[in-house]
């Protein structure tokens, strides 16, 4: 499949005004908001994003902000997405079991959507990074989003509305795509690494209200520990 997106809507004026700089996680170098729109500068991979969030508005999916067309400086235009957001250090209402429940529905229904985008043919490789073992990753079936962290998901009146920042959407399976939810939403990690609002939850019991409210089959669950290990290793 093809994803190069181009110029969407490039004969359109966007508004100017002040560019307030957007910060809060690990956010791309240059990111601001101009009014009720976010610019950001364009990437090796950018034409995916943009097809991506472009077929989600095309077939109904309200969880993602809206490619809107290129600028005169180059940047993607996204419409800005209100709401809550966790910043760091994390809010006392990441012990809440509603809210990660709200979230691991929205990961489902993005993923969901996004099967039908298909499988992008001229993606660039990525090079592995010396000394990482390899990944136990399956072979992929959509593109998934594989960053919903805290900081990347938008809270409306207490649930997951909107996933943000999709730079680094790439080509995954369900279980894959489940293993990063837990990793920051469980979290699954070692309570000294994680923030202090969730240093004394019960991982485990959260991971399982996770895994259990997207619906994850039970091949997926199989593999869930050890891709949960491999990752770790990997990011290490």
């Amino acid at each position: 499949m093809q994803w190069r997106a181009g110029s969407k809507l490039s004969n359109v004026i966007f508004p100017d005004g002040p560019e307030i700089p957007l910060e809060g996680g690990d956010v791309t170098e240059g990111l601001v908001r101009i009014g009720d729109t976010v610019r950001r500068p364009r990437g090796p991979e950018a034409g995916l994003v943009e097809a991506l969030l472009t077929y989600l508005e095309q077939h109904g999916f309200a969880g993602a902000p809206r490619f809107l067309g290129i600028d005169d400086d180059g940047r993607q235009v996204l419409s800005f997405v209100a709401g809550e957001v966790a910043g760091r250090p994390w809010p006392v209402w990441m012990q809440d079991d509603d809210r990660i429940v709200s979230v691991a529905e929205l990961v489902r229904a993005y993923d969901d959507v996004a099967h039908g985008f298909g499988m992008p043919s001229d993606l660039p490789s990525r090079p592995e990074i010396a000394g990482a073992p390899p990944s136990r990753a399956g072979a992929p079936t959509f593109v998934a989003h594989m960053d919903i962290t805290p900081e990347n998901v938008v809270f409306v009146d207490g649930r997951a509305s909107a996933l943000i920042d999709f730079d680094i959407a790439r080509p995954a399976d369900r279980a894959l795509e489940v293993s990063k939810l837990l990793l920051w939403w469980a979290p699954l990690m070692p309570p000294e690494d994680r923030e202090d609002a969730v240093r004394d939850v019960d991982a485990v019991r959260r991971a399982r209200l996770l895994v259990d409210t997207y619906g994850l089959d039970d091949a997926g669950r199989a593999q869930l520990v050890d891709l949960s290990i491999n990752g770790a290793e990997r990011g290490w």
